[in-house]
């Protein structure tokens, strides 16, 4: 990553100064901005609902892992992970939507990864419209994108990934264009940004119900107990918002066994878990059940919801400092979207009329 300190002592303490920068951005977006969750159980719409005792297969597990590394990957500005390439970066510098390209060297597939919310206002305001029934400008722009790729690279087997923010915008994406995607504790979609995608399927000549059955190639993979995606504790379809869901099939993970602990004091202490939002939970949990090793039966690859994970070894002794370097390195990647705020050139522009128009 350009421009990232490389002293262990320096990044520990910047990583310190950003856990505690995103613990009370996140906290004050969690506890003051969003809509609360309905307390109602909310079931799954287009796909099935999977408990941490209904896992997915192990091939399941080790594809989301590798989607999970390029939603991670995409906050950064140059890199791919091994087995990768970076083709393009896109930010969007009005309404803070940033994504990356990246093309599988073995299969030649092309994976579009939207870039989470970052430290600063914008992308924070615009999970604060989707979790208050509004749509935000980075919706229309990931549209916009993907249509890009799509151009750029006519006839590629395309996917789609993302986390939390990211995760929404891949859902809507995918939504629109029945690309396949795996997502990770996304926000969901409320009803105005469902009504955005039946435009933008009518727009391209489709049926505006087309998004049905586009989301049964949505895969949502979410944090047990996580205060996004599973703020209520429910384990269901609904997530942090006035009527967010997430349609397509879904799978809770259970990650009890993350406990970042720095000198005997959780970090997270929080009724609703912060530090499970992140990717080193996720991470985590589908290490694990991607080890046929730690199956029932490590021989069955494909079987869904039955093959549960049995006892095995689990160190969670590195867990706060793993959490908070991956917070110093966040905070860097942060850096380029707090300059744009703090320099006047961004702000939230209103909805677009038409499908397609582009900044």
């Amino acid at each position: 990553m350009q421009g990232f300190n490389t002293s262990p002592l320096r990044d520990f303490f910047d990583g310190i100064r950003f856990a505690l920068q995103v613990k009370t951005d996140v906290g004050r977006f969690a506890y003051e901005l969003a809509d609360a969750e309905p307390v109602t159980f909310q079931p799954a719409k287009y796909g099935k609902l999977h408990t941490p005792e209904q896992p997915p297969s192990i091939d399941q597990a080790q594809h989301a892992a590798e989607r999970l590394r390029l939603s991670e990957d995409c906050f950064s500005d140059s890199g791919a992970p091994a087995g990768y390439r970076r083709l393009d970066n896109h930010r969007v510098v009005f309404s803070g939507m940033a994504a990356a390209t990246y093309q599988n060297l073995s299969t030649g597939e092309i994976i579009v990864a939207f870039r989470g919310s970052e430290l600063g206002k914008t992308d924070f305001a615009a999970d604060v419209q989707l979790t208050n029934g509004g749509v935000p400008q980075q919706i229309y722009d990931a549209l916009n994108y993907l249509r890009d790729v799509e151009q750029a690279y006519p006839g590629a087997n395309i996917s789609l990934t993302g986390i939390s923010l990211g995760g929404t915008l891949a859902s809507v994406a995918a939504l629109a264009s029945g690309r396949p995607a795996v997502v990770f504790n996304d926000i969901g979609l409320n009803p105005a940004t469902i009504g955005v995608i039946e435009q933008s399927l009518s727009a391209r000549g489709k049926p505006s119900t087309d998004w049905h059955a586009h989301a049964r190639q949505i895969v949502h993979f979410n944090a047990k107990g996580e205060y996004v995606s599973d703020g209520d504790r429910q384990m269901d379809a609904g997530t942090l918002g006035r009527d967010n869901h997430q349609y397509g099939d879904i799978f809770y993970l259970d990650v009890s066994d993350w406990q970042p602990i720095a000198f005997g004091v959780a970090i997270d202490q929080d009724a609703r878990p912060i530090t499970t939002h992140y990717p080193l939970a996720l991470k985590r949990a589908l290490s694990s059940l991607s080890n046929p090793a730690y199956r029932q039966d490590p021989k069955d690859r494909t079987a869904v919801g039955s093959n549960e994970l049995i006892d095995h070894p689990i160190d969670s002794s590195g867990d706060a400092v793993d959490f908070i370097l991956g917070a110093a390195m966040y905070g860097q990647n942060s850096q380029q979207s707090i300059q744009d705020e703090t320099s006047g050139q961004t702000f939230i522009s209103q909805n677009r009329a038409r499908i397609g128009r582009r900044n």
